[in-house]
């Protein structure tokens, strides 16, 4: 590569991208924690604090991603996704959390239990993320005009 041309690199991923999803990161991994802490020694036969963590989290990067895209490409809306929803909520909710809950499920011989927790984690996930986008589109009062077809008056096409 010359390095005369123009940067094929998507926006946001030089070293300030890393350090924004790295600082939001380490303060979603703290909240996860804390969380975690607070509510897993009361309900760790069955791990619905990861559960919960993981589709509150879906259902904040819903608001959150929904939000942003309706703003445009900014650079600054760039760094707030960078930060805010790879970093803190990336760290908030991780794959990692649930492969470990299904896995001490698995150990403990529930595997009707873990084989359940594990999609339903992902489905519910799904879900909380749909009704973020849902929201977020509603409260920012452009929800169904541009989305389903109708104009701003609410006739069809």
């Amino acid at each position: 590569m010359s390095g005369t041309g123009p940067s094929t690199r998507p926006s946001g991923f030089g070293i300030t991208g890393v350090v924004l999803v790295f600082v939001g990161g380490a303060v979603g991994t703290a909240a996860r924690a804390a969380v975690d802490g607070a509510l897993g020694a009361t309900l760790h036969a069955f791990p619905l604090h990861t559960l919960a963590i993981n589709v509150v989290g879906s259902l904040l990067l819903g608001i959150l991603l929904e939000l942003l895209a309706r703003r445009g490409p900014a650079p600054s809306r760039t760094r707030l996704r960078l930060l805010l929803g790879t970093g803190a909520l990336g760290g908030f909710t991780t794959y990692s959390a649930l492969a470990v809950s299904t896995a001490q499920l698995l150990l403990g011989g529930s595997l009707l239990a873990a084989a359940g927790y594990a999609l339903g984690t992902v489905v519910l996930g799904l879900l909380a993320a749909g009704l973020g986008i849902a929201l977020s589109a509603r409260v920012s009062g452009r929800g169904d005009d541009t989305r389903s077809g109708n104009d701003a008056t609410g006739s069809q096409p």
